[in-house]
């Protein structure tokens, strides 16, 4: 512990810093596990277009562009706080694109 004072308030601010980064990193984890999920279910939902149970899980569903989208912007918004590095944020960036079964051109 320590004795001086602006020690002490280094330690303070520091506490405070890492519950919110802790948070921040937690909410990029679940938009990661949403995207994955959501991605798991695309082919489930073109099987079972005409069933009746469909339309619990298409309302809790999200497309998974849609989530991805704002994954972008949480991570984005992260790196500019300094939570994660440049080439951090662009590694989970493109690791997930990767997952994004490319569609043909909407032209």
């Amino acid at each position: 512990m320590p004795n001086i004072q602006s020690a002490k308030k280094n330690l303070r601010r520091i506490a405070k810093r890492r519950t919110f980064n802790k948070a921040v990193k937690s909410k990029i984890r679940t938009l990661k596990k949403k995207f994955l999920h959501s991605l798991a279910q695309l082919p489930e939902q073109a099987k079972g277009k005409g069933k009746g149970d469909e339309s619990s899980s298409a309302k809790h569903s999200q497309a998974p562009k849609d989530i991805l989208s704002s994954f972008y912007k949480e991570i984005d918004k992260a790196t500019g706080k300094g939570i994660f590095k440049k080439n951090t944020a662009a590694r989970y960036k493109s690791q997930l694109s990767k997952k994004l079964p490319q569609s043909s051109p909407a032209s």
